[in-house]
Order: C-alpha cells, then structure tokens, then sequence
C-alpha cells in the first residue's frame, strides 16, 4: 500500500487540524523508511519475482518492522519519543503514534500472506493479486479521508484548496505509476526509489501547510 497509507494521517489532521501534515506523513510510513533500511541492511530480507502480479515484491522475511509485535513496539516507541520531545502534548504524541501503528492494519488489506500475526502465521488479504481493486481501494482510503479533512478546515483555511489539489494530484500519479509503471529489477534501487517517496510527499507536505499559513496570515492582515 502507497497512498492509502497516508489516509490515516489526513484522518488524525481532521481530529487535531494543528498537527503538521508533514510529521502525520513520516508517521504513515515510518514503518516503510525503517524497513527499507533493515533491507538495505540485510537484517531483513526481500526479493524481486517478476511472476507477481502488480507488485513483484516478495516479502518473505520482515518480522522487526511488518510483524503485529512490531506494529506495537513500534507504536509505544513512537508514542513515548513524541511525548518526550513534545512535553504537555499527549494528544499529539497519541495521533502520531496511532498513524504509525495503522500501517500493519493498512497493510493488511493489499499484502499477501506476509504480514507476520503470531509465531509463524503470517496473513494479507493479496489485493495486490487484484491491481485495479487494490488501486481503486487505495484511491478511495485516500479519498475518503481527503474529503474529511477539508471539510473540517474552517472557509479562511479552505482557501488553500489549490494547494492541496496540487498534493492530491501528486499522491494519485504516485498510485498509478505504483500498480502500472514496471518495478525496477535491482533491488537497491527499489529500496532508493521507495525512500525517495517518503521524503518527497512530507515535503509536499511540508510546503501546503506553508501555503495555507501565507494565505490565512495575508488574509488576516488584509481584514
């Protein structure tokens, strides 16, 4: 999963709106950035199979970062460093640790049978088996969860609807190249071009909230 991911961080925008987009971001796929470092790493371990339908990825071995025990490590070590450097914003720790716990949940619907429950039962839903009904399920999380978020911005927040068509547009390119552009075969550059990914979409991040900021202050001042 790609963008779908990111539904989750637009839901807990919605419930605390003064949360950086950007940080909800890294919170998405935190568990992908340190997954394609463990990779890269040879801690844990992947291959590329070409027979796989939509995604070629062969996810055999990835117990520290996309097991449930790990979904949960990784949620109480994320809750407790935000809290820690956010002190008096256990709101805010809490979102941000749940956007990292949801991955494993997200993940469970377009995964194969990789995704490690207990001992050595490993589970997924294989959308990915099923492209057009994994990108459509995607599109829709993200979807869903963008309409939420704006409509609880309030009318002078609302003017950076232009912006945020701009990061809108992007994230659905993104889906699309993910189930239809044909994967790199090198291993390195999957885990590159997947990193790449995760620092280009907070940045998108990133500049909206510096968008919506320019216009509300502009607006104010103007009043």
């Amino acid at each position: 999963m790609l963008i779908g991911h990111y539904s989750a961080a637009l839901a807990a925008k919605s419930l605390k709106p003064e949360l950086p987009l950007w940080q909800l971001f890294i919170a998405a796929q935190l568990v992908d950035i340190v997954w394609a470092l463990l990779v890269f790493s040879n801690i844990e371990h992947m291959h590329i199979d070409p027979s796989l339908k939509s995604n070629p990825l062969d996810l055999y071995y990835m117990p520290f970062t996309h097991s449930l025990l790990a979904t949960a490590m990784w949620t109480l070590v994320s809750l407790l460093c935000i809290w820690l450097a956010f002190k008096q914003r256990y709101g805010h720790a809490l979102l941000l640790a749940a956007v990292v716990g949801s991955h494993w949940f997200l993940d469970f619907i377009v995964h194969r049978p990789d995704l490690l429950l207990y001992d050595d039962i490993k589970v997924g839903l294989a959308l990915w088996d099923t492209p057009l009904l994994a990108m459509t399920v995607e599109f829709a999380l993200f979807t869903g969860a963008a309409i939420w978020l704006l409509r609880t911005l309030n009318r002078a927040e609302a003017k950076f609807l232009n912006a945020f068509t701009t990061l809108f547009i992007a994230m659905a390119v993104f889906l699309v190249a993910n189930y239809f552009v044909p994967m790199p075969t090198d291993k390195a550059m999957v885990l590159i071009s997947a990193l790449a990914i995760y620092a280009i979409l907070p940045a998108l991040a990133y500049w909206l909230e510096c968008h919506r900021h320019r216009k509300t202050d502009g607006e104010l001042i103007a009043s």
